[in-house]
């Protein structure tokens, strides 16, 4: 019988490396049930916490809306904020503070005591390329309008490069992304730009408050335009809408324009050359009536009285040549305005070709394709016939804040 050699390795070592090369054999699994052990007890944090921070230089609508239904949620968002752009209600903020600088705004965010900051930018300034150097916490970029998308192709992009870079790299370096429409979707393919990280797509959406308003028993069609709106009198031929609008009150249709608060006052100079085709269409036909800028809690007040909200274009419409805008983001954009026109109880008139938009609310069945009207035969025949009350409500209730918090919500807390 031959005998086995004798080890010069102990046993208790032999176990302890036994022991050492098997972790290390399963490394990759006790650290993924370690990192989902952090994250969960994370998620579970600021699910019993409920508390966010909002990071804005200039508050509009958007954070007013989301901050209002995260309050009913049962959520406590604290307001950072620069400059006010309009009159802002902080009641639906748990607290609100204001800051002078970047920097301060970075240290009042730190201060915060949040695990996730949501930052609100226009394109992506200074502040927000800040506040992603220095995070106090899970940063998500929230912007308006995606800059490449606009400039792409036009003789702007030189001139609005820096405004470009400085988007990149806030996408880049935030930890997620929450968009109002599809802007970032322009040319992904290409800048791959935000790859891999977590994305929420989170329109306006509606209020949904208080009932519809009654319809009128006229049998005149009311069409309202709120906003920017291109102007060929200011030499924004490829997307000013006047040609559209012209057809529209021609064939016996009112047009109430809402002015964009970047426009001239009513009365003025500058304003009578801005509007000067509009108001000789108006002395014209008396179907023209021009309104001072409306603050936001009262739009949906002033729409009530109208049967369509307008959003259209008319380079979409008519073989005109582009020069200052990209038609080829249209598709990917989305528009505020068309959420107060549905609060309203509002039909809408848009191009099929804002395909984004039309999608949203064509299966609600309250949206009539622009190019379509424009071949009618009795325009405002076509548009005499109205989804019912009852159509608009189920619409409302389905694009309402409310009903969508909760995906926000969800939002945060897988973040954390």
């Amino acid at each position: 019988m031959i005998k086995k050699a004798r080890t010069l390795v102990p046993r208790s070592i032999k176990s302890r490396l036994k022991t050492l090369l098997e972790c290390i054999q399963y490394a990759p699994v006790i650290a993924r049930l370690l990192l989902r052990r952090k994250k969960q007890f994370a998620v579970n944090l600021v699910s019993r916490n409920r508390r966010v921070t909002f990071i804005s230089d200039a508050p509009l609508w958007r954070e007013m809306k989301l901050a209002s239904g995260l309050k009913r949620a049962g959520w406590e968002v604290t307001l950072l904020y620069g400059k006010q752009a309009l009159s802002l209600n902080l009641e639906p903020f748990y607290d609100a503070r204001q800051f002078q600088s970047p920097w301060e705004a970075i240290e009042l965010a730190h201060q915060a005591g949040t695990r996730v900051f949501h930052n609100f930018s226009h394109f992506g300034n200074q502040m927000s390329a800040r506040l992603m150097q220095n995070k106090p916490g899970r940063v998500i970029f929230d912007f308006y309008d995606y800059v490449f998308s606009m400039v792409d192709g036009t003789p702007d992009l030189e001139v609005r490069r820096q405004h470009v870079a400085d988007q990149f790299f806030c996408i880049e370096n935030a930890d997620a992304i929450c968009c109002r429409d599809m802007q970032l979707q322009y040319r992904r393919k290409e800048t791959r730009l935000g790859r891999g990280k977590p994305l929420l797509l989170f329109p306006e959406y509606c209020w949904n408050d208080g009932p519809l308003p009654e319809r009128r028993r006229d049998r005149e069609v009311h069409i309202a335009q709120v906003g920017w709106m291109g102007l060929e009198t200011l030499g924004q031929i490829d997307v000013g809408a006047f040609q559209i609008f012209e057809i529209f009150v021609m064939a016996g249709c009112h047009l109430h324009i809402y002015l964009h608060p970047i426009y001239p006052l009513i009365g003025s100079a500058a304003f009578e050359v801005a509007f000067s085709d509009y108001l000789e269409l108006g002395r014209k036909t008396g179907r023209v009536h021009i309104h001072p800028t409306v603050s936001p809690e009262k739009l949906i007040t002033a729409l009530g009285n109208y049967d369509f909200g307008a959003g259209v274009s008319n380079g979409l419409s008519f073989d005109l040549p582009w020069a200052g805008h990209n038609p080829a983001r249209f598709p990917f954009c989305g528009s505020s305005r068309t959420f107060d026109y549905l609060d309203a109880g509002l039909g809408l008139i848009l191009h099929k070709q804002l395909s984004f938009m039309y999608r949203t609310f064509r299966r609600a069945g309250i949206v009539c394709d622009t190019t379509q009207l424009l071949a009618e035969a009795d325009l405002k025949t076509a548009l005499a016939h109205r989804p019912g009350v009852d159509v608009f409500q189920q619409a409302r209730t389905e694009l309402s804040i409310d009903r969508n918090i909760g995906r926000l919500t969800q939002f945060y807390e897988n973040l954390a």
